[in-house]
């Protein structure tokens, strides 16, 4: 067992190793900004109870780090916002 931190950081460390395993397996090359916005996402949700946004430019690798947190601390409640557009993809 342990204390409520220690849990949320076994929870945090396990997420990010996922997410390097998610990596590894699809080919894609880990990028430390990728592993630390997975963290911090995963650290959000687990420390202080509430999700984060990621707004960075363009190609840096939103979708791979939410595809991340979702594998890496699947919850039954997400709310995934995507562009109307996206929604026949």
């Amino acid at each position: 067992q342990g204390t409520r931190a220690e849990i949320a950081k076994e929870g945090v460390n396990k997420a990010t190793a996922m997410f390097a395993h998610l990596i590894k397996r699809t080919g894609f090359e880990q990028k430390q900004h990728q592993m630390d916005g997975v963290k911090w996402c995963v650290q959000n949700e687990l420390f202080l109870k509430r999700g984060g946004l990621i707004a960075d430019e363009m190609g840096l690798g939103k979708t791979i780090q939410m595809l991340g947190v979702i594998f890496g601390n699947f919850t039954p409640h997400t709310l995934i916002v995507v562009p109307l557009a996206l929604l026949d993809q």
